[in-house]
């Protein structure tokens, strides 16, 4: 389950990109005897997260939220909103919360179009974020 900041609680087919990268700082003192660096950690970079789900109906008002999200973007006006991934259990209940702070989406996607296939319609969200917690 994902929960967005002003936006209705959404079940998503997939996500994915749940993730912290910390670059990593070489340095060397001049009066360093070893030739080997020394490491420290540098800026940490997160994501991006991926949300796909199937489009159920023109009726559909989680996928027109999340449009228009993207919509203030593509107008110039950028609105981050803190999110929650929550991965519940078989019966529901909640076993542990992501959240994503300072989120906002950079890229939308609609599957491919085909007539002859029985698959799915797949709308894909990409979602940038600055922060991670793990609760």
């Amino acid at each position: 389950m994902v929960q967005i900041d002003g936006i209705a609680r959404v079940s998503f087919r997939e996500v994915e990109g749940l993730s912290v990268t910390i670059d990593v700082m070489k340095y060397r003192e001049g009066a360093d005897a070893t030739m080997a660096p020394r490491l420290e950690p540098g800026l940490a970079d997160y994501g991006p997260l991926i949300l796909r789900y199937g489009v159920l109906s023109s009726k559909s008002g989680v996928s027109k939220e999340l449009w228009n999200w993207i919509k203030q973007i593509l107008d110039g006006n950028t609105q981050k909103k803190n999110m929650e991934v929550v991965v519940l259990d078989r019966k529901s209940n909640p076993v542990v919360t992501y959240k994503l702070t300072n989120a906002w989406p950079s890229s939308w996607k609609l599957s491919k179009l085909d007539s002859r296939s029985s698959s799915p319609l797949i709308e894909e969200i990409i979602i940038q974020y600055e922060a991670l917690v793990v609760e």
